[in-house]
């Protein structure tokens, strides 16, 4: 069987491992917390990613107390949740929450049928976006032994630190909040193999995504009654751009927006419903809103969001907050009743986001204390103050690689020789002219129409809604205009020439794409009721002019034919001008990693006890020397030429006291590998001329 097949069924088993025992510990939560709303809610797995939400979020707060007293590793972080989850599973049985001689009953054949039978369409549209999903996430990642891009790297040295000392390597760490690290040390703290490791960080993103694929698929369900527009939905979610390119990369940002995702199921209007009830006075809607379980659950997953990545946290909070008092200020507007105070409409808002806000500070807590004693600064003010050099991705250096060349020179004909090249190049110049190029480059380019259109239809008034899904797509249709509102501000900034303005544009030039990634999948929904807005104009306007004989019967099969097709090409289209975003990214030969890979496992298995160092050939980019962690390894850094002497370079490799080497041969020449192989031991060498060696210690005294 195929080493990737093998490491991805077991990375597979891993997370199902953790997702499982996180959930069951968020349902009991749940349980405890909202157990009537859990009543309410008739969706088993929309239940189960609640339940994952909660639990995830909870288990980072945990994970922060535990790293931070220097105590992580499987007996603290993980075996707790283990064993609470089988008490659990006990006790709801007994007092009949759940029975588990039932579960088991739901695995035999006759349970197994009916729930196929009755969840047949449901089914078919998972089973076909997976394997759609699947098959071109698993190629592109199959391809490359490397991490795409430069980051995983530095995080895989950061968590499997913590896995195998049991704390945080707090001078790496810096601004970043430590729950990304945390989340997959602990879903690795059962797992001693080096290699094991690597590829479960590489086929995370697949695993992380398909929680949003499900998120997706949830809200879909609850807005369409059409299972063609489900489909066409997730398959336009995973069209986006910077999506696509993102979903390949173990990155704290995937988590992050997969909190953001999960978020989506918690949020509703209840909290306005005692706001013009003006018998509630202030500190009663204040005990009100501490007491409301949504509250809670909102600011625990503004938590969990944070701890994952700050920047995507402080954007939820920002996006959110300033939705919700845009719907009051609608409110305000629009009672007519004198009697009631608009000032204390507003008060109440304030309240309320004031008991969210609370709920906030007190779960994050034990980061701020601990991250101010571990590291003698404010972390919040680190943050302010370190602005990483993002690789930003150029979108016209694609390269066209999928299942061989057909597919390659499909996409090359595609790009520059078919119309839609000129199409391309007309909308793209449009939107570069109305400041939106980015909206354009990292959603679904031409696509993007659709998604303006729909900005401006209230689609409530064509599709039956309830509440909580009409609130939820006005907040999705906010999130794109708020984000091109901020980008275009920020984007002002930059012909203002006073510091604090170019401080924010400099803030805006490397975190601008960031809104892609977080809010760019709800957007695929606005583009689907976009198309099916145009296409019901279309309908009645035929219908109108009575284009067709028998309009309920022909223009109905027409229009379903024609929406089909465009389905298709729209989604394959997307896929194929996405393709080249992984290649362009992966940094690092096959044989490099493999050697990489090789010493971080020699290191791994045979840790240093005193100081020592080895000494790497200066690459361009190091951050794959990231792969060999050992707190008690140098790493310094030599220029191997073939002009080399091997008597300077042995005088060299003395002065710094090193014990290791690891450079490529064929960048030296033949004397210096004969004089070489003399005084180190070859630990490895790669086909491709990569040498691993450790030095011969040898008593020159004895040979006098």
């Amino acid at each position: 069987m195929d080493s990737n097949i093998v490491y991805f069924l077991i990375s597979s088993l891993i997370f199902l491992i953790y997702f499982t025992i996180v959930s069951l510990f968020g349902h009991s939560i749940l349980l405890l917390i909202a157990k009537n709303e859990l009543r309410e809610d008739n969706q088993k797995l929309k239940l189960l990613l609640k339940s994952f939400a909660i639990g995830l979020s909870l288990h980072l707060i945990y994970a922060v107390i535990i790293v931070y007293l220097q105590i992580f590793n499987f007996f603290t972080v993980y075996l707790p949740f283990i064993v609470f989850d089988i008490c659990y599973l006990i006790y709801g049985s007994y007092k009949k929450y759940f029975l588990l001689s039932r579960i088991f009953k739901a695995f035999n054949r006759n349970h197994i049928s009916k729930f196929i039978a009755k969840n047949k369409n449901n089914i078919i549209i998972l089973v076909i976006t997976f394997f759609l999903y699947y098959s071109f996430q698993l190629y592109f990642i199959n391809s490359f032994l490397s991490y795409s891009a430069s980051d995983p790297f530095s995080w895989f040295n950061e968590i499997i630190y913590i896995h195998k000392y049991g704390f945080l390597n707090y001078s790496q760490l810096k601004a970043y909040t430590p729950g990304f690290i945390l989340s997959c040390s602990t879903m690795i703290s059962f797992i001693d193999d080096y290699y094991i490791i690597y590829f479960f960080l590489k086929y995370l993103p697949i695993f992380i995504l398909s929680i949003n694929i499900f998120v997706v698929f949830i809200i879909s369900k609850n807005l369409f009654e059409n299972d063609l527009n489900v489909i066409f939905t997730l398959l336009i979610y995973l069209g986006f751009n910077y999506i696509f390119q993102r979903s390949n990369m173990s990155l704290p940002s995937i988590l992050a927006s997969t909190l953001g995702f999960l978020y989506l199921l918690f949020i509703g209007e209840d909290w306005m419903k005692n706001m013009d009830k003006e018998y509630l006075k202030l500190n009663s809607f204040f005990a009100h809103c501490l007491r409301s379980k949504k509250n809670i659950f909102k600011g625990l997953l503004f938590v969990g969001i944070t701890l994952m990545h700050p920047l995507y946290g402080l954007m939820y909070i920002i996006f959110f907050m300033m939705y919700e008092f845009y719907i009051l200020l609608l409110n305000i507007k629009h009672k007519l009743d004198p009697n009631i105070s608009k000032f204390r409409m507003l008060a109440k808002f304030f309240i309320n986001y004031m008991s969210i806000f609370i709920y906030f500070i007190i779960f994050m807590l034990p980061f701020l204390i601990g991250s101010y004693i571990h590291l003698g600064y404010s972390v919040i003010e680190a943050y302010f103050l370190i602005i990483p050099n993002l690789m930003l991705f150029n979108p016209n250096s694609l390269y066209f690689t999928i299942f061989g060349p057909i597919f390659r020179e499909m996409g090359v004909w595609i790009m520059k020789y078919s119309i839609y090249f000129f199409v391309y190049k007309f909308f793209q110049q449009i939107f570069f002219f109305l400041l939106l190029e980015n909206f354009y480059d990292y959603t679904i380019q031409i696509g993007l129409i659709f998604i303006i259109i729909g900005v401006f239809i209230k689609f409530n008034k064509y599709n039956k809604f309830d509440k909580e899904s009409d609130y939820l797509l006005d907040f999705i249709t906010m999130t794109f205009v708020l984000s091109f509102l901020i980008l275009a501000l920020f984007r002002l900034f930059y012909f203002i020439e006073i510091d604090i303005f170019q401080s924010l544009y400099k803030f805006y030039y490397y975190y601008k794409n960031r809104v892609f990634e977080l809010f760019g999948g709800y957007w695929a929904l606005i583009f689907v009721f976009s198309f099916n807005y145009i296409l019901f104009t279309i309908e009645k306007k035929c219908k109108k002019l009575k284009i067709f004989s028998n309009p309920s019967l022909k223009l109905k099969t027409s229009l379903k034919r024609f929406k089909i097709a465009l389905i298709i090409f729209t989604c394959s289209f997307t896929f194929l001008i996405n393709i080249g975003s992984i290649e362009h990214n992966v940094r690092f030969n096959d044989y490099q990693a493999e050697t990489m890979l090789f010493v971080g496992d020699y290191f791994y298995d045979n840790p240093l006890n005193v100081k020592k160092g080895i000494l790497l050939e200066d690459l361009p980019s190091k951050t794959i020397y990231s792969l060999i962690m050992d707190v008690n390894l140098e790493k310094n850094y030599y220029n191997f030429t073939a002009e080399l002497n091997y008597s300077k370079f042995k005088e060299d490799f003395n002065q710094l006291n090193c014990e290791y080497v690891l450079f490529n041969k064929s960048n030296t020449n033949m004397e210096f590998i004969q004089n070489f192989t003399k005084d180190f031991e070859i630990l490895y060498e790669n086909i491709k001329g990569l040498f691993f060696a450790k030095r011969i210690f040898i008593n020159e005294s004895v040979l006098l």
